[in-house]
């Protein structure tokens, strides 16, 4: 879904946005990873209750106040930050590419001269609908290349329940 709402913004001249959906990205394939790799140690090790809290923990995270007072810190979702850098030690750069996409499309002073100036002849000119830097393009076909390690993760996560699963009926006999 990011990566069909990144092309479509940036066919509509939103380049900013469609660097707001590579990040989605990017984080997105950081959660997934960080899941499939807890996951599939629980599944080597034959461990059912792991794998049942595991799965219970990820759909029900959060990260709202009232609900991590409500429901303790086993609802409290993983900080963002320590899964890109469990990606970047596999991945290099990934959190360096992560953090220039944060510093684009965060309000600040680089994402309005990359996106909203353009520089010439000693002066500064700002436009209201931005520019159309290659930036955002190169970006998000990136994030779709990384999305391949997702379909790889998800790929040998199935391979593992598939044996878990196997291995449990050839033990019920």
């Amino acid at each position: 879904m990011f990566l069909e709402a990144g092309a479509a913004e940036m066919e509509a001249g939103r380049p900013l946005a469609t660097e707001l959906c590579t990040r989605a990205i990017y984080e997105n394939i950081a959660t997934i990873c960080d899941f499939t790799d807890k996951l599939k140690l629980l599944c080597e090790s034959v461990d059912y209750s792991g794998v049942e809290q595991l799965v219970t923990k990820a759909a029900f995270v959060t990260r709202i106040p009232s609900f991590i007072t409500r429901h303790g810190d086993d609802v409290k979702a993983p900080q963002i930050l320590n899964q890109i850098d469990k990606m970047d030690k596999r991945y290099p750069n990934f959190r360096e590419a992560y953090d220039h996409l944060s510093d684009i499309v965060h309000p600040n002073g680089m994402g309005a001269v990359i996106y909203f100036s353009t520089i010439g002849d000693g002066y500064v000119t700002f436009r209201d609908c931005g520019n159309m830097p290659d930036r955002a393009r190169s970006s998000l076909i990136i994030a779709a290349l990384l999305l391949l390690h997702v379909e790889l993760a998800l790929f040998e996560t199935e391979q593992r329940l598939q044996k878990l699963s196997a291995d449990e009926t050839k033990r019920r006999g």
